[in-house]
């Protein structure tokens, strides 16, 4: 098939023929727009896409969604290049965890100054959270947090949640590596499809499963049955990039079958607008007429975006900006977000990522693998 007529064009790998790093930051603004109403009007069904998928997602849940199916491709990319699983899981814990501990800690301490300025923390308050973060639960210092909820935990920065489970998934795509399933595409596709009809099955019996303390570590079913198809989705779209059409009218139809099954049925919402937001986020990722492939030229914002922006957002609300309107409030929490994440890249993230050799005076353009939120850029010499 020709190159031109694949959803994944060319050199996948290539960030200078692809729009990812572009698509990262700009889901990630989706998630502080969708975060804007649940903060500052208290309730997200306001939200615009949520009013056009008539309350099924709004726009962070696809900010999140489309995370996890551009982690599940260049994740599985990453590991099939990796030297070895040392060096794989390597690169995975000096991506996340550095800029992830900074930022909870910074969460901590905004939350005991502007939320909570009344609360006592005592000594084995804060070895409690530095404790938890290392396993990537974003936690507090305060025994009882007026913080987020998101599947049994409490949380300061709500947006955290889910960084473990992201990193759940690096740790099943090495298993399947060493099993070598890997190299057996149909056994994703088969995994996807049992996973969505467990999901579909729990909803329609109307389920909450919980997994008590081991839910607390590797988390909840309903989330799990939720996040890991889009995960799978990505790796299925890498495994299977070299015969994946590109389709304009596929496209439209896949959007036009999920708005029309959003508003039949939730069960049929669910199983076309995960294949549909994936096939989007790979035509637009490849997209000949979307040339914003130096988005990250002064550095991978992204990630440092998510990080902060629920935080920032909080302090505004418990500030100085609980009586703004929703378009200023939105602004000026981006802003201040993409303000953070420019920080947490110069001063925290790049210096924990492996230098590259020197680019080739032949290419003069960055040339790296990135990741979300497992890649980035610095200069031109990083490497994956």
């Amino acid at each position: 098939m020709s190159v031109r007529r694949l959803v994944v064009a060319g050199e996948a790998a290539d960030p200078i023929t692809n729009n990812f790093d572009a698509l990262r930051l700009a889901m990630a603004l989706f998630v502080i727009w969708s975060h804007s109403f649940a903060i500052h009007c208290g309730s997200e069904k306001g939200e615009w896409l949520s009013l056009a998928l008539h309350g099924a997602y709004n726009a962070g849940n696809v900010g999140v969604m489309a995370f996890f199916v551009i982690s599940g491709f260049l994740i599985t990319q990453s590991y099939e290049r990796s030297r070895s699983k040392y060096a794989y899981f390597l690169k995975r814990v000096r991506r996340i965890y550095p800029g992830y501990l900074v930022a909870t800690t910074i969460s901590a301490c905004l939350f005991l100054h502007f939320i909570a300025p009344t609360a006592t923390v005592t000594g084995s308050g804060w070895l409690r959270m530095i404790g938890m973060n290392l396993f990537l639960q974003s936690n507090s210092p305060v025994p009882n947090p007026q913080g987020y909820v998101h599947g049994g935990l409490l949380s300061i920065n709500g947006a955290l949640w889910s960084i473990p489970y992201e990193f759940w998934c690096y740790i099943a795509v090495a298993l399947f590596g060493a099993l070598r399933l890997l190299r057996i595409r149909w056994f994703l596709v088969l995994a996807l499809i049992f996973i969505m009809v467990v999901h579909v099955s729990l909803r329609a019996m109307r389920i909450e499963p919980g997994l008590g303390i081991v839910g607390l570590v590797i988390g909840v079913p309903s989330v799990w049955t939720t996040m890991a198809p889009c995960f799978l989705l990505g790796m299925i779209a890498y495994t299977f990039r070299a015969t994946l059409p590109r389709n304009a009218v596929l496209l439209v139809l896949l959007i036009s079958a999920t708005v029309v099954g959003c508003w039949t049925d939730d069960s049929l919402g669910f199983l076309l607008f995960l294949p549909s937001l994936a096939y989007t986020v790979f035509y637009v990722s490849f997209a000949d007429g979307i040339p914003f492939h130096n988005a990250a030229k002064y550095g991978d914002f992204s990630y440092g975006t998510y990080l902060y922006g629920f935080l920032i957002q909080m302090t505004l609300q418990f500030t100085i900006g609980r009586n703004w309107s929703l378009a200023t409030f939105f602004l000026v929490s981006a802003a201040l977000a993409l303000v953070a994440g420019a920080l947490s890249w110069h001063f925290v993230e790049k210096w924990f990522l492996p230098r590259r050799q020197q680019c080739s005076k032949r290419h003069d353009k960055q040339h790296l693998i990135p990741e979300w939120p497992s890649g980035a850029k610095q200069c031109c010499k990083l490497r994956s």
